[in-house]
This record gives structure tokens, C-alpha cells and sequence, in this order.
């Protein structure tokens, strides 16, 4: 005999499920970079209901450029040829132990992010940025990118700062560890080609991260770097990933990246993908001669 009571309470748990499953905030685009000072920042955006994933599917890219002077963090929605960001600089105060964080507008022009026809796109600024504030290793800061002014859904960034040892947790459930989550990590790079220092990288001390990473050196263009094969976007296997040392060739010449602390995670060697535009200068700044930026989207 059919006991209805238990089916209904089976369908009621079902559509309680389905409702939680579609309030829980759903990552975006997660990336981190490391200051002068040493100080690390991991920044991760997420929908916040995560139930309509319209403004998840525009998302086609975004990740941390890092400067002198701030970090700079920046997002696209490549359908609507809109771009958006900010300006993020922390400085330690005298105890030691406290940050004074000021978000500011993204100072990058747009002829220095990845997009097609920068002059087409728009910039947004956030709905409101916070006041500068003192904040602690392992504190997290949150705000509003973006609102849907439709729906009230929010695209809300979290920014966790730490020094040295530092705790990080992220929300969900656990996973099964895949190669797509595979990052690369360069800190303190030094580039040698053929077998010399790259003046320009001698004293470069920040730390970049991220599935995607570049390098721009003026002499040889623009460098892409993936753990993870894509020749649909005209990556090649060129090198190898040791410990903290990444080796290879492109266009005759050998290049070698030293950095301080391993590269990739695990303890292996791996193929390093690479995408080399050797013709690429920055639409302005033209005399800058190195700079790096990441990406956790191609």
C-alpha cells in the first residue's frame, strides 16, 4: 500500500533541498596577489542567490593586475561590453599587526585589460566603495560589485588579507581535487633568457596566482602560462614546471623563470602551456617593460 504521508514528506524535503541549492552563493571567479610588503590577498566573487546564473554566464573573464601601488582588480561582461573593478592598496601600520586597506576606482585603462576594441566598452563602479579601514591577518572584507536592480541579486566580492602564516577557508561543499584547479603561482620572478638576468625583474617582490598568468617583457611581447593544455586558444607545450623554476623555448630563444616558492602544487614535474605574442606592447605605458597579471578564466 502507498504511504502518501511519507511521499509527501519525501517531495517537501526534495523542494527544501532544491531552494537551498539555489540560495547558496555560487563562486564566480576566485584570484589572489602578494604586495611588496609581503602581505597576501585573496580575492573571490560570488552571486549571492546564486538561483538565476544570468549574470554567471556573461562573466568572460577578470582576474588581479598588481602594481607599485595597488592591486588592481578587474571583471568583464563581454556581453554587454562592460568592464569593472577596483583599485586595492594595503599598507601595515606601525604595531605590525593591522592593515590600513583603501579601495579605490580602477586606475587601469582599458587598453590594458584583455578586451577586443577597448573604446567599445563601458565601466561600471561598484554601487559603493567602503571607506579605508584598519583590518587584521585573517579578517575578511565584503562588498557589493555589482546589483541586478531587477532581481536584488548581488555579485559580492570578498577580499581575506593575511601576512605570513595565514588561515583560508572557502564556502560549500568538498570536491574531488580536478586539473582545472590547477593554479600557477609566481612570486618574486626572475626571468633569465638565454642565460641572462632580465634587468627589469631584479627587484620585482609581489606574487601573482591564478590558472592563467602573463608576463609582459617588452623585449619579447607577452607571455601566457596554463598547467592545463587549451589549443583551441593557441597554447603549445613548451616547457616544464620544476619546484620553483619554470623552463622553456619560444621563438629560438630559452627562457627560465626562478621564483621564490614552488610554482605549481604537488610535488612532480609538469608541461607548461604556453601562449607567446611576441608582438604584443601595451596600448599605452608604452615604456613600461614588465609587468604580470592572472586570471582564473582564459
Amino acid at each position: 500500500m502507498v504511504n502518501l504521508k511519507r511521499i509527501s514528506q519525501w517531495l517537501t524535503l526534495c523542494c527544501l533541498v532544491c531552494t537551498l541549492a539555489k540560495a547558496r552563493p555560487l563562486t564566480v571567479m576566485k584570484a589572489s596577489a602578494t604586495t611588496k610588503a609581503k602581505i597576501h590577498v585573496q580575492f573571490e566573487a560570488r552571486l549571492e542567490p546564486s538561483g538565476d546564473l544570468t549574470q554567471a554566464r556573461r562573466l568572460g573573464g577578470g582576474g588581479v593586475m598588481v602594481s607599485n601601488h595597488a592591486i588592481h582588480r578587474y571583471m568583464q561582461d563581454r556581453s554587454h561590453k562592460i568592464y569593472f573593478g577596483y583599485d586595492i592598496a594595503v599598507e601595515p601600520l606601525e604595531d605590525g599587526s593591522t592593515l590600513r586597506v583603501s579601495i579605490l576606482p580602477l586606475s587601469v585603462e582599458p587598453e590594458r585589460l584583455p578586451l577586443e576594441n577597448p573604446a567599445t566598452w563601458k565601466k561600471l563602479a561598484p554601487p559603493r566603495y567602503p571607506p579605508p579601514q584598519s583590518v587584521r591577518s585573517g579578517d575578511t572584507l565584503a562588498f557589493d560589485l555589482f546589483v541586478n536592480p531587477e532581481t536584488g541579486q548581488k555579485l559580492v566580492e570578498y577580499v581575506l588579507f593575511g601576512r605570513n602564516h595565514r588561515r583560508e577557508t572557502v564556502p560549500g561543499p568538498a570536491r574531488d581535487f580536478t586539473v582545472l584547479d590547477a593554479e600557477l603561482r609566481l612570486r618574486a620572478p626572475r626571468l633569465v633568457v638565454n642565460g641572462t638576468l632580465a634587468e627589469a625583474t631584479a627587484s620585482v617582490d609581489t606574487a601573482i596566482s591564478g590558472a592563467f598568468v602573463k608576463l609582459y617583457w617588452a623585449p619579447k611581447g607577452q607571455f601566457t602560462f596554463s598547467l592545463v593544455p587549451h589549443p583551441e586558444l593557441g597554447f603549445r607545450k613548451l616547457g616544464e614546471v620544476r619546484g620553483s623554476t619554470a623552463a622553456f623555448e619560444s621563438g629560438g630563444d630559452s627562457y627560465e623563470l626562478n621564483c621564490d616558492g614552488k610554482i605549481a602544487p604537488g610535488y612532480a614535474a609538469f608541461n607548461l602551456y604556453v601562449l607567446h605574442d611576441p608582438d604584443y606592447r601595451p596600448p599605452i605605458y608604452r615604456d613600461t617593460e614588465f609587468f604580470m597579471g592572472a586570471s582564473g578564466k582564459p
